[in-house]
Formats: C-alpha cells, sequence, structure tokens
C-alpha cells in the first residue's frame, strides 16, 4: 500500500506541474477567499520570453534584473528589461534546481543524469560562467544558500534522506546531516536571520489525510532544533529580511505567518487555493503565493496580512520568482502547444482588501536531538533527531521524482510543494471549509 500511495503521488505531481497555461485572459480567481469583497486583478507586464519546451527551472536575481533558466544542458540568462538572452552556459544532464545568492553574484545549479553524475555547479553572474563545480553521490532537487553566504545546503533524493553541506569556495562537502526517517523530507529553505535548515516533510496516511510538518536543524551541529506545524499540508516558504518571519504556504488554502524564533503561529492567511510557490517582493512589503491546482497567483500584503490581488489562468502555472527588491512576480508559463514563455505580473495593484481568518496562536513544538553516526563527511559529534512518534510507519519509496507528462513536454523536477498539495490539500482545505 505504500508504494501505491507513493506511485498515485507521482502520477498527480506529473499531472499538476505539467500542462497548458494562458494568461490571453486573466481574471479575478473564481476560487477566492470566504465570502467578502472580492481583491483586485494582477496585470500581466512585458515582455514576454519565450522558452525553449524543455526549460522547466528559473530564479531571477535579487535586483530583479535578470533571469536563469535551465532545462536540459544549458542555462540560459535574460535581460528581464528588453527581454533578450544575454548569455547560454552549458551545463551537463539535467539541471534540477536553482538558487540565486543574497548578494546576485551567484547561481548555484544542480544537475544530474550525465557522464559526470550529479554536480552542484556555481556560476558567476558577472560573467556568465562556471566557477566551480561539486561532485555530489546524490540527486538534488532544492537547494539553499546559507545567510552568512559561506554554505549551501542541498537536500538528497536518495535513501534514507540527507542534507548536503557544500562549501562553493572550496568546492567540497564539508557535511552530511541524515534526516529522520518516518516522513517524507521533501524541500529545503534558509533564513537570512539564522543558521538553520528548514526541511518540509510529509507523511501520508491516507488518500486524503497526511502529516506534515517543518523540522528546523542546525546546519552547523546537525540538531534538530524544533518542529514546527504550521497546517495540514506546508508546502513553500519564504521568509522577512531579517529572518524573523516566515510565510509558509500550505495545500489547505492558508498561508501561515511563523515566529521562526519561536515556531509560534502568529497569523493565518486564508487565500482560498492550494499554494505551492511562495515569494516575498517589494521590499518585503508583498507575498506572492501561486499555485497550479487552482491556477491562480495571489498578492498578500504583509503589513495587514491580507490578501490585495489575484491572477487566474487557464493551464498551470510554475516556476514563481519575485526578486525582493523589485515589482514583479516572473513565472514559466507552458502553452497548449508544447511551446513555454516566461511572464511576470505587477505587483502592489490598488484594490479592496479581502478579510481573513481570526489568527491563531500555536505553541511552538520541539524534538529532542539524539545523537546519530557520522557520515564519511561528517565532523565526529555531528548529530540529528527523530521526530515525534518515532512508530510512524516509513514510507517505502521517495515521495518525489523527475517526471515526464504531457503538456509542453518538459521533464520538471522537483518542486517539492506541488507534492504536498495535490496528495491532500485539496481534502484539508474541504475540511477546513466545512468547520466554519
Amino acid at each position: 500500500m505504500k508504494i501505491s500511495r507513493v506511485s498515485m503521488a507521482k502520477v498527480l505531481f506529473g499531472a499538476a506541474m505539467v500542462g497548458t497555461l494562458s494568461l490571453s485572459g486573466v481574471v479575478v480567481a473564481t476560487a477566492g477567499p470566504q465570502a467578502g469583497t472580492m481583491p483586485a486583478v494582477l496585470t500581466v507586464q512585458g515582455p514576454e520570453i519565450a522558452l525553449a519546451p524543455q526549460d522547466s527551472t528559473m530564479v531571477t536575481v535579487p535586483d530583479g534584473s535578470r533571469a536563469y533558466v535551465a532545462g536540459t544542458g544549458t542555462l540560459t540568462a535574460y535581460d528581464l528589461a528588453s527581454g533578450n538572452a544575454l548569455a547560454t552556459i552549458p551545463l551537463p544532464g539535467i539541471i534540477g534546481a536553482l538558487t540565486a545568492s543574497r548578494d546576485g553574484s551567484t547561481i548555484f545549479a544542480s544537475s544530474y543524469g550525465s557522464g559526470e553524475g550529479s554536480i552542484l555547479a556555481t556560476i558567476s553572474t558577472a560573467t556568465n560562467t562556471v566557477v566551480k563545480t561539486v561532485p555530489i553521490a546524490d540527486t538534488a532537487y532544492t537547494i539553499a544558500e546559507s545567510a552568512d553566504g559561506a554554505s549551501v545546503v542541498l537536500l538528497g533524493e536518495g535513501s534514507p534522506k540527507k542534507l548536503y553541506v557544500i562549501d562553493p569556495a572550496a568546492g567540497t562537502v564539508t557535511k552530511t546531516i541524515p534526516l529522520p526517517a518516518d516522513r517524507e523530507a521533501l524541500a529545503v529553505w534558509t533564513s537570512p536571520g539564522d543558521d538553520y535548515a528548514y526541511v518540509s516533510r510529509l507523511y501520508v496516511t491516507s488518500p486524503s489525510t497526511s502529516v506534515s510538518d517543518i523540522l528546523v536543524i542546525d546546519v552547523e551541529t546537525g540538531l534538530v532544533v524544533r518542529s514546527i506545524e504550521p497546517c495540514d499540508v506546508a508546502s513553500a516558504m519564504a521568509f522577512s529580511k531579517d529572518g524573523a518571519t516566515a510565510y509558509v504556504a500550505c495545500g489547505d488554502g492558508v498561508v501561515a505567518v511563523v515566529q521562526t524564533a519561536t515556531g509560534s503561529i502568529l497569523d493565518t492567511i486564508d487565500v482560498g487555493f492550494q499554494a505551492s510557490f511562495a515569494q516575498l517582493t517589494s521590499g518585503g512589503t508583498r507575498l506572492i503565493v501561486a499555485g497550479n491546482l487552482h491556477k491562480t497567483v495571489g498578492e498578500i500584503d504583509t503589513a495587514t496580512n491580507t490578501l490585495v490581488s489575484t491572477a487566474t489562468a487557464a493551464g498551470s502555472v510554475g516556476r514563481l520568482s519575485a526578486p525582493f527588491d523589485g515589482d514583479r512576480a516572473w513565472f514559466i508559463q507552458g502553452n497548449e502547444g508544447g511551446s513555454a514563455v516566461l511572464r511576470s505580473l505587477a505587483v502592489e495593484a490598488a484594490g479592496e482588501v479581502v478579510p481573513t481568518e481570526t489568527p491563531s496562536q500555536l505553541p511552538p513544538t520541539s524534538v529532542p536531538p539524539t545523537t546519530v553516526p557520522p557520515t564519511e563527511e561528517q565532523a565526529p559529534g555531528t548529530t540529528t533527531a527523530p521526530a515525534p512518534n518515532s512508530n510512524t510507519p516509513v514510507a517505502s519509496a521517495s515521495a518525489v521524482a523527475v517526471l515526464a507528462a504531457t503538456g509542453p513536454g518538459t521533464v520538471l523536477p522537483l518542486v517539492a510543494a506541488a507534492l504536498l498539495l495535490i496528495i491532500v490539500g485539496g481534502a484539508a482545505m474541504g475540511r477546513r471549509r466545512m468547520a466554519h
């Protein structure tokens, strides 16, 4: 039964993440929050940048001037003002994940499936060239840079799941941190305000229910600091500039506002659709969330924690990136004919505010650390910890994989959030609606 559930999740993930999209007629989202004043409409902005069908991964630099788009074997840099390609950077295999350094000087890319094995490539944005590669004995679909920029954390997809800590300047794997196996680790983020890795996890207990949490792990010691349970299906995270606040997009139709120092839930924002992406922009005054299942993009005012504008599309919405200091949210759009484009939406739209639910105050949870044997790269004494309820059944196969699916014809690397949303998000959202 465990394997069949994982297989079902993979099929649903592929169907949701790969599809068609047309924003020729953007309308106000019909899957909006609870009854009340409707939000304003996000507007499409130029330029529209034509992409190759296999281009499926994208990141923008923090100042919003450029985007780096990857598919199979190449990484292309685009000028977002003109839409022109600036450089094409060859990389081996399939590029599974991209992230930009906090200062915008570097793009980190993981690739796999080539004769060279899996690697982490460091690309200079000044020269658009690969300056260093690091071999990895695993496949990674999510990458995050540490707060000080000295290391990069990757979540491996092997079994058992591990975090890989890499020194990109030295080109070495400095540590591996084994993760508790009672739940499926799906994605990793880092905060600009601490030295922790935030790992979203999920265990599917039935086709309509799951157990989900976010483990907060001290990267230096390998210890689990706490476990946060912001919602039924935690799918994506974005952090304020100081790292004091995290916004967790959830598959049950809410965004949870989390105090990172304690793990306390400060507020919940009802967006009314399953969200698989979350990005802060406009200097942190706007949070952009997007989900493919409801084909919706939403804009949240972080001063009031309210949804102020939305857009809905006819097909898939993928690979959202909103530069922190910019005023646009960029995404990859797949068209029916198999083509793909890079498009943007203007943020900070004027409009009436939609009421949100009463904030919920939940106490933080913690996990007592337990020493585990260090791996070859791990320094002696490095520890991690099992999550609560060690008797929870362990999934017998990875719940995430690269999937080929119909639609634009791309093979999409993992975005863990989408898996969370599709397996149980709809059921969770339905239960929450019935409870009100």
